[in-house]
């Protein structure tokens, strides 16, 4: 079983790296923030596993939190064009 793991996780480094080599330089910052994100989840909370009972409420309130960031973002840019606070 090891073995077979080993397998699959050197197949997909191959495949992210893959990837990579076609992404952009902005492309590319997003990539490593996301897997930045992980490495501080991993030290955080242990390895990822989406069998906890409150990881849909958790995800679903972190998707609400980026909604709100976004939505002030663009209001920001929108009062920027427009000249106004």
């Amino acid at each position: 079983m090891a073995n077979s793991r080993r397998k699959t996780s050197h197949a997909l480094s191959m495949e992210i790296g893959d990837v990579v080599f076609l992404l952009a330089k902005r492309e590319r910052r997003v990539l490593l923030d996301v897997a930045n994100r992980l490495l501080m989840g991993q030290k955080a909370y242990g390895k990822l596993t989406i069998r906890k009972k409150r990881w849909l409420r958790e995800a679903l309130e972190e998707a609400m939190d980026g909604m709100v960031y976004l939505g002030a973002a663009i209001q920001d840019l929108d009062d920027e064009e427009n000249g106004t606070d």
